[in-house]
């Protein structure tokens, strides 16, 4: 080792300045000595002056040397500070808008906790709330950090050891040494193995209700994580308690929305059986007023036209005076029924047998308007009780509205029109079994039905047939009639689109049609 080599090595080792005094000058050596950056370099003869100046320079230049190197040491410490503190506030941010955007306690209290293990350093860790009895805590979820963890994560926790310690005091605890501690004699077997751990509480209205626990950092926690984890904490404690809030609300709602629907319901019912029952003394007395004019009308008709040499337009005359007057009677009639109020002659029907007897009346005039009727009944009988007369009403009525419905489209577009859409006129009967209730549909693909006209369609002499073609009476006497029968009538319905009618009837034999 050489003069050069050998300043090299006190220059890196112990930071001393170098000055070079030497005879030589050649350029080789000059760049090795250079290699080394000098802090003076003196060809002989030197003077004391010279080599002074040239000590007093070394000495100032190293302490600027020094006084740089603490400047950077300081501005480095500085901004890692500043992005350790940026990156608190993000995960902070991050923590904040979890509070605000998730609406169940889980999801929230996850994102939370991934953004104080990620600013912490933490490798694993858990969250878990009170019980009632306050004697123990259940995860809500738990993140072993890729060790291994064979305990139940389901299983409560008692509250013991530093956990105690936590919610007792209501303040962020820790220990470096978990492994070497006290504490660890709490521990279960095939629990994930800890290093150290930190437990901070979650505190609503100054009641700790749940715990944040972080495990598994690297060089061990500190104050600072002890401050952040607090912060965290409190985020977690305020999305425990808005998602608490949310589900009482969501609560408070349901039962508003429940009662509300009852109250239209039965709202709706009471005014339907005020309609009915002022109809019902109405109808009695109408009916029988109008009958007798009626006979007394129809029979002087009938006999003008036996009179001989009428001409035809004396005839077409009297024929639509008679067909008024036979649909004036029809209404007379139904006016009369719907008064009556009579009870159903209740007995034991076969669902399919009797949709079947109901369906050939008009199963032949369907099929010649274009009309196709698919039948979807359940595998197995189900037995009714009822009155043969007034349900093959009630489906009769369902039947016919369909087909009008249908036929109503089919006037309204063109058979090309139609077939572009990919349209058929078909009337879907299914039956089935509904717990302790048989079902049977209607489904039809007619013109369906506006907002307006759902919502009066079960009214008395409501109707969007025309003039001649109903009477407005047939769906509100079928409620009525399934609702003697202890049924229900359901109904969806999309303009354009068709209409579904489900009608509901208890079960005879609970166990049939549900083998």
């Amino acid at each position: 080792m050489d003069g050069i080599e050998a300043a090299g090595q006190i220059h890196s080792r112990f930071g001393i300045p170098i000055i070079f005094q030497t005879a030589y000058s050649d350029e080789k050596i000059l760049e090795r000595a250079k290699e080394i950056e000098p802090f003076g370099y003196l060809i002989k003869p030197v003077q004391e002056r010279e080599l002074y100046a040239a000590i007093k320079m070394a000495l100032y230049k190293r302490e600027v040397d020094e006084k740089l190197r603490e400047n950077q040491k300081k501005l480095r410490h500085a901004l890692n500070e500043a992005l350790r503190r940026r990156a608190e506030v993000a995960a902070l941010l991050e923590s904040s808008r979890a509070v605000l955007e998730y609406r169940k306690f889980e999801d929230a209290a996850k994102a939370i906790f991934d953004s104080c293990k990620k600013v912490t350093g933490a490798a694993a860790g858990y969250i878990a709330l009170l019980t009632q009895d306050g004697s123990e805590t259940d995860v809500v979820f738990l993140d072993s950090g890729g060790r291994p963890c064979d305990v139940d994560p389901n299983l409560p926790m008692p509250i013991r050891g530093l956990r105690a310690e936590a919610y007792h005091t209501g303040k962020v605890v820790y220990d470096n040494d978990f492994s070497g501690s006290q504490w660890a004699s709490f521990m279960p077997e095939r629990h994930v193995a800890l290093d150290n751990v930190l437990f901070a509480p979650l505190i609503v209205e100054g009641k700790v209700l749940g715990l944040m626990g972080l495990a598994n950092k690297p060089k061990g926690f500190t104050e600072n994580d002890s401050v952040m984890a607090a912060a965290f904490a409190e985020h977690a404690a305020i999305a425990l308690q808005n998602s608490r809030a949310l589900m009482d609300l969501h609560k408070k709602h349901e039962e508003l929305e429940k009662t509300f629907e009852k109250l239209k319901k039965a709202q709706s019912l009471l005014i339907r059986q005020e309609k009915l029952a002022s109809l019902g003394t109405l109808s009695a007395g109408v009916a029988h007023e109008i009958k007798n004019p009626l006979n007394i009308i129809s029979t002087s008709v009938q006999l003008l036209q036996m009179e001989e040499n009428l001409s035809e337009e004396a005839k077409e005359a009297y024929g639509t005076i008679i067909q008024q007057v036979n649909r004036a009677a029809k209404i007379t009639e139904n006016l009369r029924d719907f008064a009556r109020e009579r009870k159903p002659e209740i007995k034991e029907i076969e669902l399919h047998a009797f949709l079947e007897k109901t369906l050939a009346l008009v199963e032949y005039e369907m099929k010649a308007e274009n009309l196709q009727i698919e039948k979807k009944f359940h595998k197995d009988p189900i037995y009714i009780n009822g009155d043969e007369d007034q349900l093959a009403q009630v489906f009769l009525n369902m039947i016919g509205n369909a087909r009008d419905s249908m036929n109503e489209k089919q006037k309204c577009h063109s058979y090309e029109d139609l077939q572009k859409m990919g349209w058929s006129g078909r009337l879907t009967v299914q039956t089935g079994v509904s717990g302790s209730q048989a079902f049977v549909l209607f489904q039809d693909t007619g013109s369906g039905m506006t907002e307006e006209v759902k919502g009066k369609i079960f009214d008395p002499f409501f109707t969007t047939k025309g003039e001649g073609k109903g009477t407005g009476l047939g769906l509100s006497i079928a409620y009525g009639i399934i609702e003697a029968h202890g049924g229900t009538i359901k109904f969806e319905s999309k303009e354009g689109k068709g209409t579904k009618f489900v009608i509901f009837l208890p079960l005879n034999r609970p166990e049939a049609g549900t083998k």
